[in-house]
């Protein structure tokens, strides 16, 4: 167990917590790759992270479920997005995370769930503040104003939901 903090007792679990978690409950057989806690803790509805006396810090069904529907819809966000420009999963030369939730994943777990595609971990970079990065980028000079403009006309939206296998993909995604 990892604490924020330093040396304190536990009040939560983070993001990248929960990820690491549901990966060892489904390598531990304690959850089925629907997402279903299984035998006590099913029946319970939770499982106990830590517990010290009357203090817990629980992981409820519910936060699987949340955790699902997330990983399922950033899944099938890079799955669309790859089918959109003609590319496979296998063709990816990397993947950049961003922001301050990426920086603390377990990449090998957030694989293992089904969060990130099964790529060689090598190809997987965490690439700081990508948003501030960029900002201090025009801003210091080191990009144009022009170019960033440039950049802008290229981009195109893709509306997920209103792709036509967005609903099937979504689907498959939802399972670990």
């Amino acid at each position: 167990l990892e604490v924020v903090g330093g040396d304190t007792q536990p009040v939560g679990i983070c993001g990248s917590g929960v990820i690491e978690a549901v990966s060892e409950l489904l390598s531990n057989g304690i959850m089925d790759e629907t997402g279903r806690l299984l035998g006590e803790a099913g029946e319970k509805n939770y499982f106990t992270l830590w517990k010290k006396e009357k203090e817990e810090v629980i992981l409820t069904q519910k936060d699987i479920r949340e955790l699902q529907l997330a990983k399922g819809a950033i899944y099938t966000g890079i799955l669309l997005l790859l089918r959109e420009v003609g590319l496979r999963i296998d063709q990816i030369d990397g993947i950049d995370l961003a922001g301050a939730f990426g920086s603390n994943i377990d990449l090998r777990k957030a694989i293992h769930i089904g969060l990130l595609p099964a790529v060689e971990l090598d190809r997987i970079q965490y690439i700081g503040n990508g948003a501030l990065d960029g900002a201090s980028k025009v801003l210091l000079g080191e990009v144009s104003k022009r170019d960033v403009e440039e950049i802008g006309k290229k981009i195109k939206h893709l509306e997920l939901a209103l792709c036509e296998d967005f609903q099937e993909e979504f689907l498959k995604a939802m399972s670990f």
